[in-house]
């Protein structure tokens, strides 16, 4: 549908995907998002962070890398 609210729709389909801990699924939207409708891209990016970070091994600091930049990335777009 082409609705205006199709954007934060999609937002809360993916964050409330992160608060279930269905990672890989919110990773599916989120970052499309993100690129595709400025006006939640600092929200998608934060929430993509928060997923990026709890699939990252606390054993392997590196595999914070995404989520890193993922927060930088949505405190750039803010």
């Amino acid at each position: 549908p082409a609705s205006p609210l199709l954007p934060e729709a999609k937002l809360r389909h993916g964050f409330c995907l992160v608060k279930q801990g269905q990672f890989d699924e919110a990773l599916k939207i989120l970052p499309a998002l993100a690129d595709k409708e400025p006006a939640v891209a600092d929200q998608a990016r934060f929430w993509q962070g928060r997923a990026e970070a709890a699939k990252a091994d606390p054993k392997k600091p590196e595999t914070y890398r995404t989520a890193l930049e993922s927060f930088r990335r949505a405190a750039e777009s803010a």
